[in-house]
């Protein structure tokens, strides 16, 4: 009985170790075809990691990470001061466009809040306070943070925000960027791209945004590709390596 039940865990760890940053979703039969059980071993093993919630099953029968996996990954101590990384990239977009450039981490309750920020030496400026804390469901950064939240944890935000549609996620996840012009906040145009761990975890974003007059005159295109590249240098930092295409 025991060995029994070494092996069941053996085959339930393969299962879960299936799943990373570039394909988050799995029907039955892929997981099959990728460990090598049959699809009455694979069911019942699948069976008892949703009911632990370790996964979860969406309604097109796919499975994905589910909520007590979240968790785990969540209280993982890190021992990387997020911060100390990402100041001198905040400071070296400020430099460039002299805009104020932010990081933001989620927090609970679906908000996001500002963990560093370097203001921009202008007159007339976006403000942006470390501590602030604001809706995960507003903003450039709030729709990066929220485009790359666990399945479960976006569809339920987005059952409750349906200004918010999956298919505008998925190009933001696509893209690798998103970009808000005065629609939460009149006159403020903000680019902002997400930060990933060496898991392949969305654990943060950064932002640059100012002033629509006068941000929109740069070329949107050399602000999308100074954010990007930046946010993929820290992650690069963070032990990350393979840059996600879309988790679906």
């Amino acid at each position: 009985m025991k060995e029994l039940s070494v092996r069941a865990l053996e085959r339930g760890l393969k299962i879960l170790s299936l799943f990373n940053s570039t394909q988050q979703h799995f029907s039955l039969k892929e997981i099959c075809d990728a460990t090598g059980l049959s699809d009455s071993t694979a069911s019942r093993l699948l069976m008892t990691l949703v009911a632990q919630g370790f996964l979860y099953k969406d309604s097109n029968k796919k499975y994905t990470l589910g909520i007590q996996l979240i968790k785990l990954m969540e209280s993982q101590d890190s021992k990387t001061d997020l911060r100390h990384i990402v100041y001198p990239f905040l400071e070296n977009m400020r430099d460039m466009f002299n805009e104020t450039a932010s990081l933001y981490i989620p927090a609970s309750n679906n908000k996001r809040v500002c963990t560093e920020s370097v203001q921009s030496w202008q007159a007339l400026r976006r403000t942006v306070e470390t501590g602030e804390i604001l809706p995960m469901t507003q903003g450039a950064i709030g729709y990066v943070l929220l485009a790359w939240q666990p399945y479960p944890i976006r569809q339920e935000i987005l059952a409750e925000h349906t200004e918010i549609s999956a298919e505008q996620l998925a190009t933001i996840r696509q893209e690798g960027f998103a970009i808000n012009d005065g629609i939460h906040e009149h006159g403020v145009l903000a680019i902002a791209a997400p930060i990933f761990n060496n898991h392949g975890q969305c654990i943060a974003g950064i932002a640059l945004s100012g002033p629509s007059a006068r941000l929109g005159r740069t070329a949107i295109t050399e602000l999308i590709r100074v954010v990007k590249s930046n946010s993929y240098a820290i992650s690069k930092l963070l032990g990350f390596r393979a840059y996600p295409v879309s988790p679906a």
